[in-house]
């Protein structure tokens, strides 16, 4: 099965993130949300995770400097929507399986799904 990121947008930006552009480039978090789904359907599950710069998780720690968790992150050297695109599709591509479940769970290894750990 082939899945692919069907929309990428920010949590926290009112705007477009494919027309945000951060005050300083070095210095920024936010939130990402990933919608993914089976190539050839319509539906899309969500995945979100934070991502952010060395500069901004060092200002971080200096306010609260015990600690800072770290799952469903992303890390990069600056901010650039493209190269942040690029990294966050093939994580998605590297997760296969048989079915949606099998690759959503995969996804959800790096990514917050949001039926993670739904129970019916």
């Amino acid at each position: 099965m082939k899945v692919e990121i069907k929309k990428l947008y920010s949590l926290e930006i009112e705007d477009e993130i494919s027309s945000y552009w951060p005050a300083e480039t070095y210095n920024f978090g936010t939130w990402i949300r990933l919608s993914v789904g089976p190539t050839d359907e319509l539906g899309a599950d969500y995945f979100d995770l934070f991502v952010c710069t060395p500069q901004w998780l060092s200002e971080e720690l200096e306010k609260d400097p015990v600690a800072q968790w770290g799952r469903h992150s992303l890390i990069v050297k600056g901010y650039n929507l493209a190269a942040i695109a690029d990294q966050l599709d093939r994580m998605v591509q590297r997760c296969s399986g048989d079915d949606w479940q099998e690759i959503a769970v995969k996804i959800a290894r790096f990514a917050a799904w949001e039926f993670e750990d739904y129970k019916m």
